[in-house]
């Protein structure tokens, strides 16, 4: 009775003819048969739709992860919103049957856990942004003759500054469907900022969004070359700020691996710049590492994961739910869904690579008689092809993270 997708796209059970009536008690509730295309094509991950058809949001903890207990904070209460948030616009697109369900929330260290998310009492997540329909052929000239990639963080939240754009980013029975590759991504991202409260109900920058905008002009500043990789950890690294996660604390006392030279001042600097390091990445050959270990970057790099795991689900039901919702021209096509969904942010997992190679800098700087002089700094900076054997560039991967430290 496994379930499968035939060539046509349709959903069913592998043999559908000896298929027992209750069969939906093994497989779970059926969905849509739009949506189990989306799935297909890569909009959508399997986790949301799972919490809606088996009425369970289980939270397991990852292989490898330490069961500590900032993980517990921010996996069972800090990101539970989110999931909250996605699992509600998920089913306000969907039957009135999944509107009304009691999802039961098991997390992996709560044995006899009484939580649920009734979705029925939930105000709904749909109606708080149904307000928004973008056209680019209204682009004000300002935004019109920027570089930045329109389907970015970065351009999402810097077209908010702009009044002459805001007036036109509402929805009229006159507005048409998105069509637009551009489109599509910039009206998903500037939905997806509302909900994580950037921007308020009449489509302006909240306190957070302006410190996120003016994080980017910090960036924009750096004479270092920045990618649109460093506007998604700095925005990354926001979220941790919001959440309590990111600072110099002793999480991980039992984790070898943190700086070990100078005061414990000097430590705690050095930790807490190897953890905002963590949230960018190591530009590296594609050859297996080698170089410095530290189970302790390795332990914070678990909380940038399920920070950026659970941003990036978010993210993907908005777009799912202005397709199910007839906001996008279903005439984009196979390639065009998973073009856009590849663009969204949050795709690529991250790594602690930057944050060690960091903590190896600085370290071995302290250790140096004249550690503050330019010259010292250079020659422990020409170190990094010793440590880092087949990293692309260690100065460059240095310039970025003290870029990313910076903004």
């Amino acid at each position: 009775h496994h379930v499968i997708a035939d060539n046509e796209g349709r959903v069913g059970p592998l043999d559908p003819e000896t298929a027992p009536s209750d069969v939906h008690e093994l497989l779970g509730q059926r969905l849509p048969e739009e949506l189990y295309y989306y799935i297909s094509r890569g909009v959508l991950g399997p986790n949301i739709p799972n919490y809606l058809t088996t009425g369970q949001l289980t939270v397991p903890l990852p292989f490898g992860v330490e069961d500590s207990e900032v993980y517990r904070r921010l996996a069972g209460d800090s990101l539970m919103p989110i999931r909250e948030q996605a699992v509600g616009l998920l089913s306000n697109c969907l039957h009135r049957f999944y509107q009304t369900k009691v999802i039961n929330v098991r997390l992996w260290h709560e044995e006899n856990s009484t939580r649920t998310i009734n979705l029925k009492t939930l105000p709904s997540v749909r109606d708080s942004i149904r307000s928004w329909r973008i056209s680019h052929k209204q682009l004000p000239t300002e935004l019109a003759n920027v570089q930045t990639p329109r389907g970015s963080l970065k351009f999402a939240a810097e077209s908010l500054t702009n009044p002459a754009f805001v007036s036109k980013t509402f929805s009229s029975r006159e507005s048409v469907a998105l069509s637009s590759e551009d489109e599509i991504l910039h009206q998903t991202l500037l939905v997806f900022l509302q909900l994580r409260g950037y921007v308020n109900s009449r489509h302006e920058l909240t306190d957070w969004g302006k410190c996120f905008v003016e994080a980017i002009k910090a960036l924009d500043s750096a004479n270092a070359s920045v990618d649109s990789q460093t506007y998604e950890s700095v925005f990354t690294a926001v979220e941790m700020l919001r959440m309590g996660v990111l600072g110099p604390s002793n999480w991980f006392p039992h984790h070898s691996g943190g700086p070990m030279r100078g005061s414990d001042e000097d430590k705690s600097f050095n930790l807490l710049i190897s953890r905002v390091a963590c949230i960018g990445k190591l530009k590296h050959k594609p050859i297996g590492y080698s170089g410095p270990l530290s189970r302790q970057l390795l332990s914070f790099r678990s909380l940038i994961s399920a920070v950026r795991r659970t941003l990036r689900e978010l993210v993907e039901v908005v777009l799912t739910s202005m397709l199910l919702s007839g906001e996008v021209d279903r005439k984009i096509g196979n390639e065009g869904l998973t073009s856009i969904s590849y663009k969204l942010p949050f795709v690529d997992d991250n790594d602690c690579g930057l944050g060690i190679a960091v903590r190896t800098y600085l370290d071995d700087l302290l250790y140096q008689p004249e550690s503050s002089s330019p010259k010292t700094r250079d020659e422990v900076r020409a170190k990094g092809k010793e440590w880092f054997q087949h990293s692309e560039s260690f100065e460059d991967n240095l310039d970025a993270a003290f870029t990313l430290w910076d903004a």
